[in-house]
């Protein structure tokens, strides 16, 4: 080895020029034969591990592991070259086997492109043999190998300068102490190892104030840029997305952790990134601020893609550009998906599943789902089940989301036995192995079946299973054309027949669970083909008649039973141990008696029951919120309240409300009208708080706990929207809008054509002032059709009436505000002999039965001739002429209440002529029209028609 490490070190030295690289190269060739040929000569095999101990110098554990990853060589000729080529720079033994131990790969790379590389380090970067084993003990083995490392070099070639001891290993240190392996360490820029390491500290302390922690994959991107830039830049840039997105600054490092690259994005481009997006998509800069807080990277994406993802979604799925705003609302990841993936996966989704594409729209999160590896595997397999009867129909997104594991146990692991192969199967065509393409005709059942049973049972000895479907293709192309349904309609028919005739002949009284559901549970029809859905899996009564004797047990009627099970289904796939040693935890611990055991499994328990052991959750609930009745009562709207974590979810909320200043009465209060505020994510409950801060309610306010309550059941999204319709419609400014809420938070809770009707009867017929609604909010609270309108107009009568010394001008909030019991004792007892039938006309208004428009208008006459079943002349005269009674004809005066002043003349006349209406137009008026006109030019009649008493005309 030292002979030849002599013969070669002068040839390394050579100047690189062409000639003396192209002699060099040319003896590197020959010096190859002699090396091999003496390997070949030789009688014992080439070990790779004696090789490192012997000739690189390695220890023996050293060797061990670095002969697993270069067990191929079966000579020594190439890594001879290599050593000698690196012997040519001054490494002494230890350096080479220290080189060769951080990399053993590269003795099985060329020398002669080795020896290129350090020769381009000599010339390009201006390296010494000094300089170069330096980088090559550094970590830069792998790069020698790898890449020309003398590019990179010449743009930092401070890297080799700097001092490894001082400046290099003290960096390295820290990033290993930051958790990053020597991997992640390679990849990081050359400058960054360069600093001065009290400023790497600081580069490392200001990545976790930006929320990147320690264990995150990214920390390695964000050390890169936090040593690039400095800490008032990256300030300035989280404040500027923060104020343009609308978002909170624990956003803006949300976004920043998940894509460190963001801040390093000029102001202005940020800018004209999110005018772009808010342009294409159409959508207000609120919603995408939303979107880039969970998916930041579409900032990154450029402009022209996001403008034919957009256009080719718009395009392909039939929709406007709202409706794709809504859909990447959902989902933003779709825009950096390419329009290849679109294409294919709209394509399948479409002509292969029959999916809507207004369904696709509502379910983006398809697209997020591999074509080749889930969506296509499990169609055909779910195919094939549903072929031979297996399964009911399931629908695509229920088991297309569902997690490998799941989707396994569920379709493949359940019916391996029955299907032979079917595991085998469903694993080739998710390694790609199969030959069965995206784009083949959409199989009928009988052919999936015939597809599975092919492939599954008639293996050709080359191909395995990929042969098999090879062999089936024509078979699924040919019948696909002739037995592929018209329709849905027809499909599910078709669907049907087939699990019908398979399971006649797979037994003689086969288990249905729909069939069960209704004899033994009692559900009804349309109940049991619902939960049949949750439970076509099971295939025998035996577990769910165990989980409803055990249920029985607590006293539970049939009809319970059947609202428990209907409530949830997967109660019955339950062990019935774990239920009965659940139920008997809520006697012994709780201290529950068997009818409360019922009341709590009907309002909402049985989903707990049969989640977890719910015992600690009611003894935690029952005394905190007062009373079981209380839980019941609260349950039926969110039963999530036993399901939810104790530790991890429920206490720490309560905490935090409670470091808000709200005392615990006040809290179990929240549980009544806010229980979702307890279930949520504390990250979520601590954004309630921060949100009634804003709109500037004080903490010790007695409407705190409201307005958090109201931010916990809408989302901000919707608040504002809100807000905005509030402003607008009542014509005032935010600030005088906040006050109003602050006063009455409840009134964002209403949904925008709840406030829209109460306003426009509020300010439209009552003639209330809006600074008079901003200043008593709680009118929004009061039902329109049974409080607000009903009792206006019975004051507006009795007003018109003079009775009680009430006038018209009466003010609106005197009665309105009153309790319902002391409103029908001074308006309605007190009057109803003066107006006959006033109570009734009272209850009629608040049951809605009087048509929509008479409240809007109804004259006080008409009012009165409504309710007093007053019959003047002008009724009299109608009913008798129209063939109407007087009940009839008082709500018709409620749509013109103006026929009450028409004289008897001027009625008769609109009578007569409203008799017209009711002939024919072709076979009497026209023909008559133009007869009696050829009459009357001829001289032989007059040219004016009269009419007859009885209502015809004289023609």
């Amino acid at each position: 080895m030292l002979h030849l490490r002599r013969r070669l070190l002068p040839l390394l030295r050579v100047p690189s020029s062409p000639h003396a690289s192209a002699s060099y190269y040319a003896h590197l060739r020959r010096l190859r034969l002699p090396l091999s040929t003496a390997a070949a000569a030789t009688a014992t095999p080439f070990s790779a591990e004696d090789y490192l101990v012997a000739t690189c110098g390695l220890t023996g554990d050293q060797a061990l592991k670095a002969s697993k990853k270069i067990s191929h060589l079966r000579s020594a000729a190439n890594p001879d070259a290599v050593l000698a080529v690196l012997s040519g720079v001054g490494l002494s033994r230890a350096d080479l086997a220290a080189v060769v131990a951080s990399d053993p790969h590269l003795l099985c790379a060329r020398p002669d492109n080795v020896s290129r590389r350090v020769a381009s380090l000599r010339d390009r970067v201006g390296l010494s043999d000094p300089q170069i084993g330096r980088v090559l003990l550094a970590g830069g083995a792998m790069a020698v190998r790898k890449c020309d490392v003398a590019e990179r070099l010449e743009r930092n070639n401070a890297i080799v300068r700097a001092d490894v001891e001082k400046v290099i290993k003290p960096n390295i240190a820290l990033f290993q102490e930051c958790g990053l392996t020597v991997r992640d360490i390679v990849k990081m820029p050359g400058w960054l190892f360069t600093f001065n390491p009290k400023r790497v500290e600081a580069a490392v302390e200001r990545t976790g104030k930006l929320g990147v922690e320690l264990a995150s994959s990214r920390l390695k991107y964000m050390l890169s840029i936090a040593g690039n830039i400095t800490e008032g830049n990256a300030s300035a840039r989280m404040k500027y997305l923060s104020s343009t997105l609308n978002c909170s600054m624990d956003k803006v490092e949300y976004m920043v952790g998940k894509m460190p690259t963001i801040i390093t994005l000029s102001e202005e481009k940020l800018r004209s990134k999110i005018e772009f997006l808010s342009s294409t998509l159409n959508c207000c800069v609120d919603k995408i601020g939303h979107m880039v807080c969970k998916e930041p990277f579409i900032l990154a994406i450029s402009e022209e893609k996001l403008r034919i993802n957009t256009e080719f979604l718009s395009s392909a799925l039939g929709c406007s550009i709202d409706n794709i705003c809504v859909m990447v609302y959902k989902m933003p990841s779709i825009l950096g998906l390419s329009v290849n993936n679109l294409c294919r996966k709209i394509e399948f989704l479409v002509t292969k599943v029959g999916l809507e594409p207004d369904y696709i729209l509502s379910k983006p999160v398809l697209f997020a789902c591999s074509l080749e590896k889930r969506l296509m595997p499990r169609h055909y397999i779910v195919e094939v089940l549903l072929a031979k009867g297996l399964i009911k129909n399931a629908g695509f997104l229920t088991y297309a989301i569902l997690r490998e594991k799941d989707f396994v146990a569920r379709y493949i692991d359940q019916h391996k036995n029955a299907v032979p192969g079917l595991a085998d199967a469903y694993a080739t065509i998710c390694s790609g192995k199969s030959t069965l393409p995206s784009k083949i005709a959409k199989p009928s059942l009988a052919v999936a079946g015939d597809m599975l049973r092919l492939s599954c049972c008639r293996p050709t000895a080359g191909g395995g299973l990929a042969g098999a479907m090879l062999h089936l293709l024509p078979l699924l192309r040919a019948r696909a054309a002739t037995h592929l349904p018209t329709s849905s309609l027809d499909l599910s028919r078709r669907r049907r027949l087939l699990l019908s005739t398979a399971a006649r002949s797979a037994a003689a009284t086969p288990f249905s669970v729909e069939e069960y559901l209704v004899d033994t549970c009692g559900l009804t029809g349309a109940q049991a083909l619902k939960a049949s859905k949750k439970l076509s899996h099971l295939r025998s009564p035996a577990k769910p008649d165990a989980v409803l004797a055990v249920l029985s047990g607590v006293g539970l009627s049939r009809a319970d039973l059947a609202a428990v099970v209907a409530s949830d289904p997967q109660l019955l796939c339950a062990r019935a141990d774990n239920i009965a040693r659940r139920i008997a935890s809520l006697r012994d611990r709780v201290g529950l008696s068997d009818p409360q055991i019922g009341s709590f499994l009907l309002a909402g328990g049985a989903k707990g029951i049969h989640a977890c052991d719910v015992a600690s959750r009611l003894e935690f609930w029952i005394p905190f919120l007062g009373s079981f009745e209380t839980l019941l009562r609260i349950l039926k709207g969110n039963n999530v309240l036993v399901l939810s974590d104790l530790e991890k979810v429920i206490k720490p909320n309560i905490a935090l409300l409670q470091e808000c200043g709200l005392t615990v009465c006040d809290i179990a209060k929240m549980a009544r009208f806010a229980p979702r505020m307890f279930t949520s994510n504390p990250k979520q409950v601590e954004g309630f708080v921060r949100r009634a801060d804003e709109l500037g309610v004080p903490r010790t306010s007695g409407q705190f706990k409201y307005m958090v309550g109201i931010f916990a059941n809408i989302s901000e999204g919707s608040a504002t929207a809100r807000m905005e319709y509030l402003s607008r419609s009542l014509g005032c400014s935010m600030d005088k809008l906040r006050s109003a809420v602050q006063k009455l938070p409840q009134i964002l809770g209403l949904s925008e054509t709840n406030l829209g009707s109460k306003i426009e009867f509020l300010v439209g017929k009552v003639r209330l002032e809006p600074e008079y609604l901003l200043k008593t909010p709680k009118l929004f609270t009061y039902s329109l059709e049974k409080r607000l309108v009903a009792r206006h107009y019975i004051v507006q009568v009795l007003a018109a009436k003079g009775l009680k010394g009430l006038k018209k001008d009466v003010p609106f909030c005197s009665y309105v505000q009153l309790g319902e019991s002391c409103f029908v004792k001074n308006f309605i007892d007190q009057h109803e002999n003066v107006v006959p039938g006033l109570s009734d006309a009272y209850a009629a208004l608040r049951a809605g039965k009087v048509p929509p428009e008479c409240p809007y208008s109804l004259t006080a006459d008409a009012m009165t001739c409504f309710l007093n079943h007053y019959s003047p002349v002008q009724m009299e005269l109608l009913s008798s002429t129209l063939g109407c009674s007087m009940d009839e004809l008082r709500y018709a005066i409620c749509k013109s209440p103006q026929v009450l002043g028409f004289s008897e003349t001027k009625l008769r006349a609109k009578i007569r002529a409203c008799a017209l209406l009711a002939f024919s137009l072709e076979k009497r008026l026209v023909p008559r029209h133009y007869v009696a006109e050829a009459l009357a030019v001829k001289g032989l009649i007059r040219k004016a028609l009269s009419m007859s008493h009885g209502g015809k005309p004289t023609t």
